[in-house]
């Protein structure tokens, strides 16, 4: 979708379920407003030709706060960060280390350019330099490609083959070696979306060795697994893979044990058609990878984290926004209540109990993989710097949002 219409829709749903400031990942080929469905090499130009629309936009039509975090997609990239740092505030980076050869799946998401660990090494040495956070998505997309291949050739195509693609041995792999890079130029490293056992594992390894680097979860993976085909389909097609119970319950006893710092949502909005993901469709190859999630991340960490787990409204706090604030050089800005600060506030009643459905949520999209999920606590209220942006789970007011400058990343042990 165009930048601005994400920017109109997304920040809406945020209001509505509590969450008053968004940190989105940004491709340089997404952030104008004209849309190109299929991108090419030459659209991965520098950020300082983009940013600026992309800002306007920001402070437009954003209904809660902005804050991006650029993707690297090239030398040019790793070069320019300590300027990107310096006059836009942009202190994080992501990078998709599956996707450093252009196929016609990257080309349409955004990714057409070619890269390798130098633009990785020297991005991580200018995230180092400014205090940064490197962020990476750890799926290793050159062996899927043969284990995929394989799949198919036997004739498989449900969601556990979907997941036996990209194996958790190639989450730990990715982890590994940005973690070796971390501890060679000491940068501090986020391993997004963790979902594996072997993924957990080695990011507690890396912890123990020094390297500072933080874990995030989605609900997604800490509340399906691939038993919820049956109800799903090929809803549940996702990048990385929803997984089994056995790789659930190593992420839930991460958050136990404090391995895993931040709660985010993977969001990546679109409708069934778009993503190809048809109502009674169960073949994992006829899908496209995408899910909303930023409406509801709140309740269902509420619902099953507190009220099922018996999680501490601290420890939800903590996952769900201090951290957060802090790793993404927010604090204390964001991410607290002490004098100074924004007075970001989401008032919840933790005995509400609602049915998630698409039809509900204020994204755009026409499906949720939470469809007709109760949860046990819902937001109220949503405060943005004092001012009520939503109410009873409904945007209201008038377009409060600002593009968010950031700062040095806090890590969070």
């Amino acid at each position: 979708h165009p930048f601005g219409e994400d920017i109109k829709k997304q920040t809406r749903a945020a209001a509505a379920g509590g969450v008053t400031t968004m940190l989105g990942i940004v491709k340089v080929t997404r952030m104008r407003g004209k849309y190109k469905e299929i991108t090419e090499p030459g659209d991965v130009v520098s950020y300082k030709d983009v940013f600026p629309e992309a800002r306007a936009m920001i402070e437009a039509d954003g209904h809660v706060d902005v804050g991006l975090t650029f993707a690297v997609q090239s030398d040019q990239h790793a070069e320019e960060i300590p300027f990107y740092a310096q006059e836009y505030g942009v202190t994080s980076y992501k990078f998709y280390l599956g996707y450093k050869n252009p196929t016609p799946w990257t080309c349409r998401i955004g990714l057409p350019s070619r890269w390798d660990d130098g633009t990785l090494f020297e991005a991580m040495e200018n995230i180092a330099r400014i205090d940064g956070t490197a962020l990476f998505h750890a799926e290793n997309q050159e062996v899927v490609r043969i284990l995929e291949a394989r799949l198919r050739a036997e004739g498989k195509n449900d969601m556990a083959a979907w997941s036996a693609r990209s194996p958790g041995y190639l989450e730990s792999y990715h982890v590994k070696t940005v973690g070796h890079f971390a501890e060679v130029l000491g940068a501090t490293i986020y391993a997004v979306h963790v979902n594996t056992a072997e993924g957990m594992a080695e990011v507690i390894n890396q912890r123990g060795r020094g390297v500072r680097i933080a874990a995030e979860c989605t609900p997604q993976h800490l509340m399906l697994t691939t038993d919820d085909e049956r109800a799903l389909g090929n809803a549940l097609v996702l990048h990385p893979p929803i997984r089994n119970m056995r790789d659930q319950t190593a992420l839930w006893k991460g958050i136990d044990e404090n391995q895993v710092q931040v709660i985010g949502t993977d969001d990546v909005p679109g409708t069934r058609e778009e993503l190809g993901k048809r109502l009674g469709e169960h073949e994992c190859w006829k899908g496209k990878s995408g899910m909303v999630g930023v409406e509801t991340v709140f309740p269902l960490m509420l619902s099953e984290g507190h009220h099922k787990r018996g999680i501490p409204l601290t420890r939800i706090v903590e996952l769900c926004s201090y951290n957060a604030a802090k790793t993404f050089g927010l604090h204390p800005r964001k991410g607290t209540l002490e004098v100074g600060a924004d007075a970001d506030i989401n008032v919840v009643d933790l005995e509400k109990r609602v049915t998630i459905t698409a039809e509900r949520l204020h994204n755009g999209s026409d499906f949720t993989v939470f469809e007709g999920r109760e949860v046990r606590g819902w937001p109220v209220l949503t405060f943005l710097r004092g001012q009520l942006v939503a109410k009873e789970g409904e945007p209201v007011g008038g377009k409060h949002g600002r593009y968010l400058k950031r700062g040095p990343t806090i890590h969070v042990a």
